[in-house]
């Protein structure tokens, strides 16, 4: 099987780089592999898992946001926030929920703080949630 160059960039630098198989990530269209020889593509990414596969091997991402590209058998992911799911510090997710939660019970917040503070408490359910479908 042929493979394809794969980047995944996060504002605080590289996350991935390596030649790979396939990629099945999630975009704002829906879910989509993206295999050797695709053609030519932008697209928005959503926001959950990315499944790197390297022959047999699978290295599974958490992606929040971004786009990604594909051009010249090259994919490049630029994402909002992306870590190797085997790398996630489950504890400190763990209390940057509870964290989210407490502040989301004081009703006096303003719309913007009450939006951010829930995209963040939907954050850190979604790396919980693919910390535990990955763990071996």
């Amino acid at each position: 099987m042929t493979n394809f160059k794969l980047k995944v960039i996060k504002p605080e630098g590289v996350v991935f780089e390596k030649e790979v198989t396939s990629v099945t990530v999630e975009t704002m269209d829906g879910q989509i592999t993206i295999l050797a020889n695709h053609q030519t593509l932008v697209s928005a990414l959503g926001k959950g898992e990315m499944v790197i596969k390297v022959g047999e091997e699978i290295t599974p991402l958490f992606i929040w946001g971004g786009f990604l590209e594909f051009s010249n058998n090259t994919l490049t992911v630029l994402a909002h926030s992306a870590e190797q799911i085997k790398e996630i510090d489950i504890e400190l997710v763990q209390k940057a929920k509870q964290d989210a939660e407490a502040l989301l019970a004081d009703s006096s917040l303003a719309e913007p703080e009450y939006e951010l503070l829930m995209e963040k408490l939907n954050k850190e359910k979604k790396k919980i949630e693919l910390f535990n479908k990955w763990r071996s």
